[in-house]
């Protein structure tokens, strides 16, 4: 599996399952704020995790910091503008299912990213 698949499809499903629940016991506003507010946090891991794994092999290392780096920084200011869109666009916002949504989908993307360990191959042996 790709590392990007491996990061990244946890978080998604949780974000689909959380915005029905959400839609099914609250409003569809209450849905759609989670749906973005997930959004905000597993579209910048997509594009850090296609950034940080593009590169491998020990030749390769000051390309994967770069890679990390670059990744990471992207990652982070993506976030922040797509928080800033959420609240500046959608209408009506309710921003306790925005920022529930948001923080569900920060624990889900980090323990996806724990299980990214198992599932790359061990170089060394």
């Amino acid at each position: 599996m790709s590392a990007i698949f491996t990061v990244t499809a946890l978080p998604f499903g949780l974000l689909i399952v959380i915005t029905g629940i959400v839609g099914i016991l609250g409003s569809a506003d209450s849905a759609i704020s989670a749906l973005f507010g997930g959004l905000a946090v597993v579209l910048p891991t997509v594009v850090f995790t296609g950034l940080a794994f593009r590169h491998a092999g020990a030749r390769n290392a000051r390309s994967i910091v770069r890679s990390f780096y670059l990744g990471e920084s992207l990652k982070l200011v993506l976030t922040a503008g797509l928080l800033v869109c959420v609240f500046v666009w959608v209408d009506p916002l309710v921003p306790g299912a925005v920022f529930s949504s948001f923080i569900a989908m920060q624990l889900a993307c980090g323990i996806a990213a724990t299980r990214l360990k198992k599932a790359l191959p061990n170089r060394r042996q």
